[in-house]
């Protein structure tokens, strides 16, 4: 479904050019201040390029705001990949969970199901000036306790997954280059806290479900800092 304040329609080139945008297609939606969609002969939608306050929605949780996109769609018109440019900020909320970025650039690819199924984000990779925190509460060892991430990068890659019975993604794989940070803290409801910070060349690590970090690997001048909440480190 395609809505706009203002459309121009091109019959010949198969353009439309929108002013005020506002696009809904399978479980997922945006709008901009212009967008020019693209049909292919049988009347669907190939491809949207928007401009000017563009806002990226799905039924996963995952939001992204930027100046500039670019979305490719298969022949169902269900989005396969978003190329996203000019102040961009990620948002992605579960329950007892949220998580927000910010980048100069960024790819979205999405995954695409059969007739119902939704689309879900499978991969975004983020270039220039990277940042991501990521905060959780709630944990089955400690529920009334929170967990802190952040990660600073030149660019940052990261795998998604659908949760098991819910609608949201959870992050599986990230990979940092470009002198990565990552700091990590955590504040139990009863005792000291711990924080972790680790920088090298490049970061890889590997989550398990509820975004829990399974594994964190450096390679290339890595360093590692542990301090504990009554300033004790190693």
């Amino acid at each position: 479904t395609v809505e706009a304040g203002h459309a121009t329609i091109m019959r010949d080139s198969q353009q439309a050019l929108l002013v005020n945008a506002s696009l809904e297609y399978d479980t997922a939606s945006g709008r901009a201040d212009q967008a020019t969609v693209f049909f292919r002969k049988d009347g669907t939608a190939d491809k949207v390029d928007a401009q000017g306050h563009v806002q990226l929605h799905s039924d996963s949780g995952t939001e992204v705001d930027a100046q500039t996109s670019e979305i490719l769609f298969n022949p169902k018109s269900q989005p396969l990949e978003a190329t996203i440019w000019g102040g961009v900020q990620f948002t992605s909320s579960r329950p007892s969970q949220t998580m927000r970025g910010s980048s100069q650039q960024g790819t979205l690819l999405f995954a695409t199901g059969g007739p119902g199924s939704p689309t879900s984000l499978r991969h975004a990779e983020f270039r220039g000036g990277v940042r991501f925190d990521e905060q959780a509460t709630g944990r089955e060892s400690d529920a009334r306790g929170r967990v802190e991430r952040q990660v600073e990068a030149r660019t940052l890659n990261v795998d998604f997954t659908r949760e098991a019975g819910g609608h949201g993604v959870e992050a599986r794989k990230a990979i940092a280059d470009g002198s990565p940070v990552v700091t990590m803290k955590q504040m139990p409801a009863r005792g000291r806290g711990h924080s972790m910070r680790i920088s090298g060349d490049h970061l890889v690590a590997t989550l398990a479900s509820g975004n829990q970090l399974r594994t964190l690997d450096g390679t290339g001048n890595t360093q590692v800092l542990d301090e504990s909440s009554d300033g004790a480190k190693d």
